[in-house]
């Protein structure tokens, strides 16, 4: 994998940061800061799994 030069993006084959946002698309931030155990293992699930592909 090329390095990224000053100022573009590191090129990568596994998750995009779009991937990731993807994940709180459409939430308010109400949903987002939840205190919903249920909700909180989805994200946390969910993030690691694109942290996992980073």
């Amino acid at each position: 994998m090329p390095a990224a030069t000053e100022g573009e993006p590191a090129q990568s084959s596994s998750a995009s940061d779009m991937d990731y946002l993807n994940i709180f698309k459409g939430k308010t931030l109400a949903e987002v800061l939840t205190t919903n155990q249920t909700t909180l293992d989805n994200f946390q699930n969910s993030i690691g799994k694109y942290l996992g592909e980073w």
